[in-house]
């Protein structure tokens, strides 16, 4: 999960950091491209980060049926845990959000 989100935060940076710099050039056909190519990109991150979440979810649930849980504590409880992952969760529809606001102050 923390290589889908370092890959979402860092495409993320390059798309604003382009975006800004061709907005103030002035090329039109391309400030209009990235806000959309943003969008897609934070969406097809955001469901890899959401297979990751629910993967490490699938071996923490085998781990317990297993009983090892009982054996060796890995995690603190349950409610810290979800709580663990809520930003990597968000940070997509932050993103996207982000670059819908872009593309709503072009109109």
């Amino acid at each position: 999960m923390n290589h889908r989100v370092m890959w979402l935060i860092l495409s993320q940076g390059l798309l604003f950091t382009a975006y800004g710099t061709l907005a103030r050039a002035g090329h039109q056909w391309l400030t209009v491209g990235f806000p959309l190519f943003g969008v897609v990109v934070a969406a097809v991150i955001g469901v890899s980060i959401f297979a990751a979440v629910e993967a490490a979810a699938t071996v923490r649930r085998q781990f317990e049926e297993a009983g090892l849980d009982a054996v060796c504590r890995t995690t603190p409880a349950i409610s810290r845990r979800r709580r663990g992952t809520w930003a990597a969760q968000a940070l997509p529809f932050v993103f996207g959000a982000l670059w819908l606001l872009v593309l709503a102050s072009m109109l």
